[in-house]
């Protein structure tokens, strides 16, 4: 939630797509004066709606993540006595996060729909009773957010991250080994395959 809202995917939308459209037209302007009106007071609040709405969403979503991650790290939820009943139980304590987190995401994407929808034609009023206004200092907030953005757009950078995955990956990977979980993991495979699947 937090990476795309930081660095939001640019997918290619159509030009009747409302998304496409609003964007557009909130490109034309970002950082520059807006004059005072009733539409660019009506466009200012259905903006900090959508900012509200999506942090609300995202305070949820964290806090069903912390909940799953307490219930997954508590080792005596899985005492390695019947594979079976402890995967029941935690698909039983994991969906109602599951469920109220992707409902609240669909409800978020949903509402923001509606809402740009209706501000679309706002917009336009707003871009037409601001011209001529000229370009605004652009906050520090918003220039410190520019300023991530490209540095995560740079080759180095996306390459960087991938060695640290990779790096990250290859250590668990020995840690697993040298800490005897390949064990752990060839007992369960044994037990899905004679117990679900029926081999043996």
């Amino acid at each position: 939630f937090i990476l795309y809202e930081i660095f939001p995917v640019n997918p290619k939308l159509g030009k009747n797509d409302i998304f496409y459209s609003y964007n557009v037209l909130n490109k034309k302007i970002e950082g520059k004066l807006i004059a005072e009106s009733e539409n660019s007071i009506q466009f200012l609040k259905s903006k900090r709606l959508i900012t509200a709405v999506k942090l609300a969403c995202g305070v949820c979503v964290g806090i069903a993540t912390v909940f799953s991650l307490v219930y997954l790290l508590d080792k005596s939820n899985f005492p390695n006595k019947n594979q079976n009943a402890e995967v029941a139980r935690a698909a039983i304590y994991f969906l109602p996060f599951v469920v109220t987190a992707f409902a609240l995401c669909m409800g978020v994407a949903v509402f923001e729909g509606v809402v740009i929808k209706k501000q679309t034609p706002v917009l336009k009023e707003v871009i037409k009773e601001s011209a001529g206004k000229g370009d605004a200092v652009q906050k520090p907030f918003y220039l410190f957010i520019n300023k991530v953005r490209a540095f995560f757009k740079q080759k180095n950078t996306i390459n960087g991250l991938r060695l640290a995955v990779a790096i990250v990956g290859i250590v668990l990977f020995v840690y697993g080994l040298a800490t005897g979980g390949n064990a752990g993991v060839l007992a369960k495979a044994i037990t899905i395959c004679r117990q679900c699947i029926g081999l043996g």
